[in-house]
């Protein structure tokens, strides 16, 4: 996470994703919506090589 740049702000998004996604692992919806997320945060934060 820290080779894409991302700080405090980004690892709290992805702290919630993470429990959102163990609290929600039956629900496909939900679980789609938390990809979709996941994508988006890393689209903003691309790996530099």
């Amino acid at each position: 996470m820290t080779t894409r740049g991302m700080k405090e702000d980004e690892m709290r998004i992805i702290a919630d994703c993470i429990s959102d996604a163990i609290h929600n692992r039956g629900d496909a919806a939900k679980l789609e919506h938390i990809s979709d997320q996941v994508h988006e945060l890393c689209k903003q934060h691309p790996v530099l090589v």
